[in-house]
């Protein structure tokens, strides 16, 4: 007779919370784009900069070439930095509508607007990697740029006093997206509790998650830091996690390195970090449409991915490796196995590589609904996004951008949504004018 969850969570997670309490603390967690490298805009912290950057080119949105021109306004003075960009297209058949069509696109000429102050922080315009908690239990790389078109500007926030940290962030400044937030506690002999909720009130999903990190083991240069999670969405299902950190923070003042190791063990209804990277096209109402479906007779075997509902109990196995070095190179690999019969497995990329003035370029690539480490190697699939900008300075002032999306389209308004893929390119000319 199979054990229920409910009964293996108290049975695993009470001895290995009394062992953590007499150990020593976490790391502060990754939060949204606190630590992205690209949106801190100067290379050192005292170094102010303000460009304006014009620029035109060729735009190709599916299957169409356009004319496309725009500008972008980079600002930063620490603790603050702003970049608000705007692009319009123009073809044989006039412009494309989604650039102008609505009052929210004067919203998203926001691409970041930020303060970092240490104990305060707060950052406004469309969520990237947003994370609740260590391990991301209910709350996993959560963006809302998915569906570029309908990009939705959010807010992240984030304020420490003493020993208490407080996280919080909407995924819709007017409040119509996912919401969540975390009480972080740092507790005696270096050990962290910590306390998260997030919701989706128009898709009537919630749920909460708490979780203890401690360092066991401390050197001069490395630290072990073991944890356990335990999240719950209600009335649907629940998961227990564990495993632990090791990493290596500003090793001989070059580099900083950390890799995770976990565990999930999983009840039916529920999917680890289900407010994912792909949330805002594949949710409990919204779905993806597989490549070459016949559109006018849409079937369940039509869609993308398995529903919150359908998920069968698992196991799944976590490796996430860190890399920085200085403000100019960053590499984040997320892989998370699934072990059962439904394409769980999910893999998340993140690269940026700053060479003085010259290059700079980003990489962002989200998989969801894999079968097995060799399926990373095949194309990008229906439940795939990524996201790459590269900067190239040519000579003086004049630069090379490009942009390259994989992302997603609203197929009707009818309800419920359903999306297309969507690929976009986009080689442009620019200005770099400072002042």
């Amino acid at each position: 007779m199979r054990m229920p969850l409910r009964c293996f969570i108290a049975a695993t997670t009470v001895p290995v919370v009394c062992c953590l309490i007499l150990q020593a603390a976490s790391a502060q967690a990754q939060f949204g784009a606190r630590d992205l490298l690209s949106e801190q805009l100067s290379r050192h912290i005292w170094e102010p900069r303000r460009a304006i950057v014009p620029m035109a080119g060729l735009s190709l949105i599916g299957p169409q070439w356009r004319a496309a021109g725009g500008f972008r306004v980079d600002w930063s003075n620490h603790p603050a930095d702003l970049r608000l960009t705007g692009r319009w297209h123009l073809g044989p058949l006039g412009g494309y509508a989604p650039d102008l069509d609505e009052w929210y696109d004067l919203l998203r000429l926001i691409t970041f607007a930020r303060f970092d102050l240490g104990a305060v922080y707060v950052r406004v315009g469309p969520l990237r990697n947003m994370r609740l908690g260590n391990i991301g239990h209910l709350v996993n790389y959560y963006g809302t740029q998915a569906a570029w078109d309908a990009r939705t500007i959010g807010t992240e926030l984030s304020l420490t006093r003493g020993s208490v940290t407080m996280d919080a962030f909407t995924g819709d400044v007017l409040m119509r997206e996912v919401s969540g937030g975390r009480l972080r506690v740092r507790l005696p002999r270096r050990t962290a509790l910590s306390a998260g909720y997030a919701l989706d009130p128009r898709r009537d999903l919630r749920g909460w998650s708490a979780e203890l990190q401690s360092d066991l083991f401390a050197s001069t240069a490395l630290i072990f830091a073991p944890f356990v999670s335990y999240a719950r969405y209600l009335r649907r299902g629940e998961s227990l996690a564990f495993g632990g950190d090791l990493r290596a923070d500003e090793f001989l003042d070059l580099f900083s390195v950390s890799l995770r190791l976990g565990t999930f063990y999983n009840s039916e209804r529920f999917i680890p970090g289900y407010f994912g990277a792909l949330y805002s096209v594949q949710n409990p109402q919204a779905r993806i449409v597989r490549s070459g479906a016949d559109l006018q007779r849409l079937t369940e075997a039509d869609l993308a991915g398995v529903p919150l509902r359908a998920a069968h109990t698992s196991h799944q196995l976590l490796t996430e490796l860190n890399l920085q070095v200085g403000r100019n190179f960053r590499f984040r690999y997320y892989w998370r196995r699934h072990y059962g019969t439904q394409p769980m497995s999910e893999l998340h990329v993140r690269l940026f590589l700053r060479t003085g003035e010259f290059l700079e370029l980003g990489l962002s690539l989200d998989q969801l609904g894999k079968r097995g480490f060799r399926s990373l190697f095949d194309a990008l699939e229906d439940q795939s996004a990524l996201a790459f900008e590269s900067t190239f300075r040519l000579i003086g002032v004049l630069m090379i951008h490009t942009e390259a999306r994989y992302s997603f389209e609203l197929l009707s308004d009818e309800h419920p949504p359903r999306y297309l893929i969507q690929r976009r390119f986009e080689p442009l000319a620019a200005l770099r004018i400072e002042f």
